[in-house]
């Protein structure tokens, strides 16, 4: 099982998962205009895989 770390780039939030289910890339207008690009990314975990430090 592999473990990830991650956060957004203020240090405001930090995570860390053991594994995930998938990650979907989308293109649909909502996803490009939550994340502001021409894609938006999603990875999706089982809640109980997933560790919250901040945030």
């Amino acid at each position: 099982m592999t473990s990830y770390t991650g956060g957004c780039s203020c240090g405001g939030v930090r995570f860390a998962i053991d594994d995930y289910l998938y990650v979907l890339a989308c293109h649909c207008n909502a996803c490009k205009r939550r994340t502001g690009s021409v894609f938006g990314v999603s990875v999706v975990v089982e809640k109980t895989a997933s560790q919250h430090f901040r945030g």
